[in-house]
């Protein structure tokens, strides 16, 4: 990757209150170096680093600086260290010109540790750690070692010989939707987060790797159970598919320094949705009347959904959400053409994927070849021909329908007038060009979010490249599609 700086340290005058450096539950280590000056910690997020000149994440901008920014992780990182597509935790604050100031960056590796299955070019996925490390044309690969920062590079690592750092997020199932990925050198912690499964007294499983411990080495406000995601890590590589753990934490956020009221943001998979209350992203969240859904509804808010979520730290309890923004969110429908993988007739490339562990199958109708089905979920890969959906909610009928739904980010926009027109979502062309607009806009093929009838010049004035669109067709018309409706952007 090309070489970037962050913003020069600034002197700084804060506030009094001082943050304790971090430690325990989730933290991916923790560092007894305090940021710089103190800092009141008015302003926590978890994500993946956008891009430098500061620090971007999660739309903010974090002021950085040798003299008041603590970098924390395994290995003792810096701020030259950090690179984009990296997942991190910034706590920090304003100073008295009103600018947010990173305090402490905790640096969050998915894993660390050896190769185990070889880079499948058709699959875009590698194994490490006993999981596996799925990419897709936004992951970052570093410039270093064998990898040259193409995802092709990855043909170069060798299983059982060479490490490597993965950043992104973790499925149940062992999957790791990678964001950055570099190569590692010895010496380093071996690291890996996943969800406990087959618990027993002194062992269990991360997927394919089976963690053997010491009830000494599980933190204490760990509640540990299956399901439970925690961070393991050993001093010392696997050997024949098992890891000795040094130590078993949490995934939280450390929030017993921040002041009350503090801005929460997060992003990540939603989990343990019971009730109101749902975690994402080291932090748990209860709904409340006010809370506003962004690209999706309530309901859609299940084990799975990967969303942003936002709010601000209260005296006791959860975090009340005061909003929650739904990403990569996906609505299909239509008859079942085939199974294993599933797909759907009319929607030719794209594959659903069932997972006992996320997708909830509605009513009491099992899916059936032929039969209609409507699918909301979350692209979870995508390749040149091929874009895999992670089911989150299955709802099948009895019957056969003509009716067919795609609901998803457009990824092209070819305008009107320019020869075709037309829409490219999920990797499917809709054809707009049959489409009737009606004398005044009345009973339009192109509609706005609510029914609003619209104009073919308006609809196209009004999408672009990252706007969420449903577009609407059936099997019996020759024309196939017939309408699309804009519902917002996916920020």
């Amino acid at each position: 990757m090309t070489s970037r700086k962050l913003a020069i340290p600034i002197v700084m005058i804060f506030s009094l209150a001082l943050f304790a450096a971090c430690g325990g539950g989730g933290g991916g280590g923790s560092s007894d170096t305090q940021p710089g000056p103190p800092l009141d910690i008015s302003d926590v997020s978890r994500g993946e680093i956008d891009h430098f000149g500061s620090i971007f994440m999660n739309g903010k901008e974090y002021e950085t600086g040798e003299d008041f920014t603590d970098v924390q992780g395994d290995d003792n990182p810096s701020l030259s260290d950090l690179q984009e597509g990296m997942e991190v935790e910034i706590y920090g604050g304003f100073d008295d010109n009103g600018n947010l100031t990173a305090g402490v960056i905790r640096v969050e590796e998915a894993l660390k540790g050896p190769v185990d299955v070889a880079y499948d070019a058709a699959a875009m996925s590698f194994g490490a750690m006993g999981q596996t490390v799925s990419v897709d044309a936004t992951t970052v690969v570093d410039n270093n070692g064998v990898l040259n920062g193409t995802l092709a590079s990855l043909g170069n690592l060798d299983a059982g010989t060479d490490n490597v750092e993965v950043h992104g997020d973790v499925l149940p199932g062992g999957i790791i939707l990678a964001s950055f990925i570099e190569q590692k050198f010895p010496p380093f912690t071996h690291k890996v987060r996943g969800f406990v499964s087959n618990l027993g007294a002194n062992s269990f499983e991360l997927a394919n790797l089976t963690v053997n411990f010491t009830p000494a080495v599980v933190d204490d406000d760990l509640e540990f159970a299956n399901d439970v995601l925690v961070e393991v890590k050993s001093a010392s590589p696997p050997t024949g598919g098992a890891i000795t753990a040094s130590s078993i934490e949490g995934d939280e956020l450390e929030l017993g320094n921040v002041v009350e009221g503090a801005e929460i943001e997060v992003e990540g998979f939603v989990t343990g949705r019971a009730g109101n209350q749902f975690m994402v992203g080291g932090a748990t969240f209860i709904l409340t009347s006010a809370t506003e859904f962004l690209g999706g509804l309530e309901m859609d808010l299940v084990d799975g959904a990967f969303v942003e979520a936002e709010g601000h730290t209260s005296a006791t309890g959860p975090i009340p959400a005061d909003k929650v923004k739904f990403k990569g969110t996906v609505e299909l429908a239509g008859n079942i053409a085939s199974f294993d993988p599933l797909t759907i007739e009319g929607l030719g490339g794209i594959e659903v994927e069932i997972n006992p562990a996320l997708t909830d199958l509605e009513e009491d109708i099992q899916p059936t070849l032929g039969n209609h089905v409507k699918i909301r979920g979350r692209i979870l890969t995508e390749t040149a021909s091929t874009v895999t959906v992670l089911a989150l909610r299955v709802e099948a009928e009895d019957q056969p329908d003509d009716d067919v739904v795609l609901q998803g980010m457009v990824d092209t926009v070819d305008m009107p007038g320019g020869g075709a027109e037309g829409l490219t979502i999920l990797g499917i062309v809709v054809d707009t060009s049959s489409f009737d607009e009606a004398a005044g806009a009345e009973d339009s093929d192109f509609q706005s979010e609510g029914d609003t009838d619209l104009t073919r010049a308006q609809f196209y004035d009004l999408v672009g490249v990252g706007s969420i669109v449903k577009a609407k067709a059936r099997i019996d018309d020759p024309d196939f599609w017939r309408e699309v409706e804009l519902e917002g952007e996916d920020d």
